[in-house]
Formats: C-alpha cells, structure tokens, sequence
C-alpha cells in the first residue's frame, strides 16, 4: 500500500497499491468493498480528494515521472491531466 486517503464526507477511501511503477487505485466503501478501480497511466503514491469531495486528485512524486490526473467523483471520469516533470510533492 503507497497511500490511502479518506474522503471527506467520510463515507469511502481511495487506496494505491501494487507493485510500481504501475500501481493500482481503488476507491473502497465504509465496508472495504472495492466500488471503482480507477484506470491511471502510471505509477501513483499520491491522492487526495477536494474539500467538498468533488474531485480526486491521484498522482506520481519522487521517484515516479509528476503525473497528476483529476478525476471527478460523481462520474468517475478524468477531467484534467497535468505534468509536473522533477516534482517530489504536490
């Protein structure tokens, strides 16, 4: 396990692991139940959700490349990829 970050209303996580440099994320239910694997292009040890809880934020630092994808939570979809090359945090 990478990370593992809790959403803000408190009702699911996000977990990374794996092994690298392509780890898995899962969003998991209050009873562990895995609800979504999200699809991520590259290695990430970095999550965080918005304080509303809206967006996800999933990304690679140190030794990973800085990739950084958004993800919305109501669709579960990408909306935004960014680089961030030589990043160690975000």
């Amino acid at each position: 396990v990478h990370e593992v970050a809790w959403s803000p209303r408190g009702d699911e996580f996000l977990a990374s692991y794996g092994y690298m440099p392509k780890s898995q994320v899962t969003l998991f239910n209050l009873k562990c139940d895995p609800v979504q694997n999200l699809p991520t292009d590259t290695g990430i040890n970095h999550l965080r959700y918005s304080p509303n809880g809206q967006l996800l934020a999933v990304g690679g630092f140190g030794n990973l490349p800085g990739r950084v994808e958004i993800w919305s939570r109501a669709s579960l979809r990408r909306v935004a990829a960014l680089q961030a090359p030589g990043a160690s945090l975000c």
